[in-house]
């Protein structure tokens, strides 16, 4: 996942990235915004191999969302969306 940025749109215009995310966080905002969306996980598959965590710019680069649903969870690799 890339944060969203100026040439985001024209990324998904010419199909080089299949799905764009834009987050809304709870910052003030200059516009009007409703919360249509709130989200649920479960672990499915290998839970004893080596859990990874994708940074997302103003998602969770402070928070680690997974330990709500397991908090003795420990990540081993780290990757950032950032370029």
């Amino acid at each position: 996942m890339r944060q969203w940025g100026a040439n985001s749109e024209s990324l998904i215009l010419r199909e080089e990235v299949d799905l764009g995310l834009h987050v809304i966080n709870d910052k003030p905002q200059s516009f009007y915004q409703k919360r249509i969306h709130s989200g649920a996980g479960y672990f499915h598959g290998n839970q004893s191999g080596e859990y990874v965590k994708f940074l997302i710019s103003g998602v969770n680069e402070h928070q680690d969302h997974f330990k709500a649903l397991d908090p003795t969870i420990e990540v081993g690799i780290i990757v950032d969306s950032h370029i």
